[in-house]
């Protein structure tokens, strides 16, 4: 037997299973933070009052978009940056926020041959594990990659009461952990233009944008 999803294990491709498969109803990939969320109150750290400012962590002031991108830097391929800088120029003074994965002056590199000033990839050494979901809520918007998702990353996103986008990439390489994003009614784009349109509207529907 194989525990799944039907994101995950889409039905119309049972037959390349030798398994049986066992369905969840939302997602097979069971995720908690009671662990954390303990620790971190007992440390005094809560998500809604992060102990760093957006200033602290190098990341642009005011109302400019921040962008997170925290998936390694191998699963992020040619169109999908493309379609990052896309989205920094429609947004001025919006950044990109990842971390120290190793690629990080190849992406600065990129972004200068797509016109974008290289500065707007903000890149940040790895966070503390005690904190750092508290400081992911400085996100607006993760960018989820789409011929590799995060797993890990992208719960850990949703924790920090982030909105999330993803792009499946067609099956059978789908990737499983969209079933976490279906599962809590999070949007999946079905194409590059949408991503792009639909991710602009999410932020103005984003309660820092409504206040």
């Amino acid at each position: 037997h194989l525990i799944s999803d039907r994101i995950s294990s889409p039905p119309e491709l049972v037959l390349g299973y030798t398994e049986k498969l066992v369905y969840m109803p939302h997602s097979f990939y069971p995720v908690g933070n009671l662990q954390t969320d303990r620790r971190d109150r007992a440390a005094g750290i809560a998500i809604e009052y992060p102990t760093k400012s957006r200033q602290d962590l190098g990341l642009p002031a005011g109302d400019a978009l921040v962008f997170a991108a925290f998936n390694d830097h191998y699963k992020v391929d040619p169109d999908l940056f493309r379609l990052w800088m896309r989205l920094l120029r429609s947004c001025n003074g919006s950044v990109i926020w990842t971390i120290r994965h190793g690629g990080q002056e190849s992406l600065r590199r990129q972004a200068a041959k797509e016109g974008v000033d290289p500065s707007r990839i903000v890149i940040a050494d790895p966070f503390p594990k005690a904190e750092h979901l508290a400081i992911k809520g400085h996100s607006d918007l993760f960018l989820d990659t789409h011929l590799y998702n995060g797993h890990s990353t992208t719960s850990d996103m949703l924790w920090a009461q982030v909105l999330s986008c993803s792009i499946p990439f067609p099956p059978p390489s789908l990737p499983r952990r969209l079933s976490i994003l279906f599962s809590v009614c999070l949007s999946i784009y079905r194409s590059i233009d949408l991503f792009l349109r639909l991710s602009l509207c999410l932020l103005t529907a984003t309660p820092r944008f409504l206040s």
